[in-house]
């Protein structure tokens, strides 16, 4: 909502408007919890509604059909506001200085014209092709007195929206058109303002009743095709209007009108959004004058983050038994309490420090006048994505290590064989070639066993030692191995089969250099988030559960999804139950 509409911060008080008006009195309905409200979707009252506000607001009185549009005034405000703009009104420039707009399609109730010469004195000549509607605006406008600053216009449907003011009108041969407003038909067929479906079924149905008539709701081509003649129109009148503007009911249509404006060598446009409520529009306007819109007007307007709410946990028998940390009751001692929340932050602690995770030292804090500890930290890499499957292959290399083997047994199976001659293990083939997989789990263990040595001049050597020097048991049946890959994190290598002018098949290995060192890869500028975690009971942490101990996770800055991320890997690993907060 426009930052100078009445409504932004002084929403209307149904109760009071009752109370002031009693011809509102029967619209006004109060809920099962006593609070009172209004019927949009009954036309009456939404009149009714519109009718009161413009006589406590703007002491104008008005008369709207029920079968014809009834506007809403908030709309409207931010519509006449966002024109102020794009004039530059400022205090040294007086805003009664005669400025001249044209409403095209001003409607029974002529609100446009009404607002605009009761807050900035505008004079308006404001047309329509409904005879009716003419004739209502007419008498809106008599009983406001306002007929010297407003003139209604009959204009017949394929009649041109400037031109023929222009030449009906003497005082536009002196005198510059400041402005041009419209609220064109959204849709290009009337049944297109009453489909029962949306694009992602979560929007929920509209909170007012449309009363349009046809030609105020829809037209052939929809609100494109209309505005893209107005813009074709405008390309000869050109600087006898100052700004030419329109409303957009639809999102859609301001990237092929942008488009028209281009392709028509239009450069000085501006666009805006009008939110107000559950309903949101959008404005367009351009010009051919060298002034250019205020620069306020062109920045587009930044969304305020959400505040980031905290995930709390609390933890099962589980994590106590497998951390031997004591499982108190909540009736427990305060100090009790204590000791074992701290306990619970140096095991927490330890899991973000394995997830090379930079912390800082855990800090007694006080939280409602009990105490609590919190930890801050950085997390610069997604360390936990895939942790399983990480721990797996650790557990494989401490294997191989320790001079476990990983040979072919007599019925085909693979079996873990350690130093000591004892069998740890047995692996069934994936395939029916268990001599290819005993080989290629051989060549991982040598591999891994000659890999990741430190060289006399103190650097660090990956993967030197070819296939030449590893032998197989049964090296004609990996003769074609579709491919090998061995990762850390500096390197790739990958095994290919080449075939040799020899017609002999011999495996090799290639080594594939990452640009960056380990070195360089450990140091990182930018973090992905800064977050911290809070360990104390379930209450002072502001969730239920009383006196049991929990944990809360808070991001600070940064990556929220990432972050999310982290707290379900922690949740999972220490077998936490996620609580939520009062």
């Amino acid at each position: 909502m426009h930052e100078r509409n009445i409504f932004k911060n002084d929403k209307p008080n149904f109760e009071q408007l009752a109370q002031e008006y009693p011809e509102f009195t029967p619209y006004l309905h109060k809920g099962s919890s006593g609070k009172p409200y209004v019927n949009f979707k009954d036309p009456a009252a939404l009149r009714a509604l519109s009718v009161v506000l413009l006589k406590k607001y703007f002491d104008l009185n008005l008369e709207i059909p029920l079968d014809r549009l009834i506007p809403t005034i908030p709309l409207r405000l931010n519509y006449l506001h966002w024109i102020e703009d794009l004039l530059n009104l400022n205090e040294t420039e007086e805003c009664g200085d005669e400025f001249l707009g044209i409403d095209v399609g001003c409607g029974a109730s002529c609100i446009y014209g009404l607002l605009g010469n009761k807050m900035n004195q505008w004079k308006f000549i404001a047309t329509d092709v409904d005879e009716t509607s003419c004739k209502y605006a007419q008498q809106n406008v008599e009983q406001n007195h306002m007929q010297h600053q407003i003139t209604i216009q009959h204009k017949r449907e394929n009649e041109s929206f400037f031109e023929s003011v222009l030449s009906q009108h003497p005082q536009s041969q002196t005198k510059l058109f400041h402005f041009t407003m419209c609220n064109p038909p959204f849709f290009a067929e009337v049944y297109d303002g009453h489909v029962t479906y949306n694009r992602t079924n979560r929007r929920p149905s509209p909170a007012s009743t449309s009363t349009a008539t046809e030609s105020e709701r829809a037209t052939e081509g929809g609100e494109v095709s209309f505005v893209e003649r107005m813009i074709d129109e405008s390309l000869r009148t050109k600087n006898a209007i100052r700004w030419y503007t329109t409303m957009l009911g639809k999102k859609s249509s301001m990237k092929p009108l942008i488009q028209r404006l281009k392709d028509a060598e239009i450069t000085n446009y501006t666009t805006t959004e009008f939110s107000q409520g559950r309903t949101t529009r959008w404005g367009l306007a351009w010009s051919f004058s060298d002034n250019r819109p205020p620069s306020k007007l062109l920045e587009k307007p930044s969304k305020k983050k959400k505040k980031a709410k905290p995930f709390i946990m609390s933890f099962t028998r589980d994590f106590f038994v497998e951390t031997e940390i004591l499982n108190i009751k909540s009736t427990a001692k305060s100090t009790e309490i204590d000791a074992v929340v701290w306990d619970i932050v140096k095991v927490v602690e330890k899991e973000l420090l394995d997830l090379q995770i930079s912390l800082d030292a855990p800090e007694h804090i006080e939280l409602m006048n009990s105490g609590a500890y919190e930890l801050t930290g950085k997390a610069f890499a997604n360390t936990w994505i895939h942790s399983r499957q990480k721990r797996r292959k650790e557990k494989r290399l401490e294997l191989v290590q320790d001079g476990t083997t990983i040979c072919e047994t007599q019925d085909g199976t693979n079996s873990c064989e350690t130093q000591d001659g004892t069998t740890s293990c047995e692996i069934k083939p994936n395939n029916q070639d268990g001599n290819s997989i005993s080989s290629l789990n051989q060549a991982s263990a040598s591999f891994a066993n000659n890999s990741n040595h430190p060289n006399q001049d103190g650097t660090q050597s990956y993967g030197k030692r070819t296939l030449d020097s590893i032998s197989f048991e049964n090296e004609s049946e990996i003769r074609n191995p579709k491919k090998l890959k061995m990762d850390d994190e500096d390197s790739v290598n990958k095994y290919t089969n080449k075939e040799h002018e020899t017609n002999t098949n011999e495996l090799k290995m290639e080594k594939i250099s990452t640009e960056l060192t380990m070195l360089e890869t450990n140091i990182v500028e930018c973090p992905l988030f800064t977050f911290s975690c809070t360990a104390s009971t379930a209450k002072q942490l502001h969730a239920t559960g009383g006196r049991i101990p929990a944990l809360s996770m808070l991001c600070l800055e940064g990556d929220r999804e990432q972050f999310h991320q982290l707290f379900l890997h922690l949740k999972n690993k220490l077998h936490g139950v996620q609580i939520s907060p009062l």
